[in-house]
């Protein structure tokens, strides 16, 4: 590596093309924009299966500013982020630009919200689900018709191949958020965002159907 000519331990990622060895600082500049990657750590001849929430790597997941950091950050907090790789504890630098209470426009849920992740709380959040999981969910409950509990344990296998029963269990927060997001892809999909009084309205987000009898129009 040119940035480093003999590291001590050297990083290489399952799921960048090329699966080049790297060092500690051109792995964490590699993988900005591609936090959810799984790693190959070699250490002394041996190797271990890793992620970019290593403590030796001090990686950092910024809010805002399209992942550089901002510059009224304050202290990062841990979140615990599940996405199609699993569940990846991660140090989340927060965007301090404007009030960030939990009712106001910069709170840290909506920083989330923002960036692709839908948090288990409004107040504190310390778990966050990305949308891409969710669709692939979806997908799985649809057309797989496995459960919510298959899902989970698959997301366990892919965090732990080995020892799955030590992944911090976050399935109770996992049906929980699911439901949220699904309600509100239902309420876009609908119309209920551009006309709120669809929402109130029995049926007002259904959709369309000129396969179905409509009195007045097809019938």
């Amino acid at each position: 590596c040119e940035k480093d000519p003999s590291p001590s331990v050297l990083y290489r990622c399952r799921d960048c093309h090329g699966r080049k060895m790297l060092c500690r600082q051109c792995c964490v500049t590699s993988h900005i924009h591609n936090p959810f990657h799984r790693l190959e750590i070699w250490h002394g001849g041996l190797y271990r299966l890793g992620t970019m929430g290593e403590r030796d790597l001090d990686f950092v997941l910024h809010m805002g500013h399209g992942g550089k950091p901002c510059p009224n950050a304050t202290a990062s907090t841990l979140v615990i982020f599940a996405d199609l790789n699993g569940l990846f504890p991660l140090q989340v630098g927060w965007c301090g630009c404007g009030e960030t209470a939990s009712d106001k426009e910069n709170a840290r849920w909506r920083q989330l919200v923002r960036m692709g992740y839908v948090p288990a709380s409004f107040s504190s959040p310390q778990t966050a689900f990305s949308t891409n999981l969710f669709e692939r969910m979806h997908l799985e409950l649809m057309e797989g018709h496995a459960s919510m509990k298959s899902v989970w344990e698959v997301l366990r296998r892919l965090t732990q191949p080995n020892f799955p029963e030590l992944v911090d269990n976050r399935y109770v927060e996992l049906m929980r958020v699911y439901r949220w997001h699904r309600d509100l892809v239902w309420i876009l999909e609908g119309g209920g965002f551009h006309e709120p009084c669809l929402c109130k309205v029995p049926g007002g987000l259904a959709l369309f159907c000129t396969c179905c009898p409509q009195p007045g129009i097809n019938v």
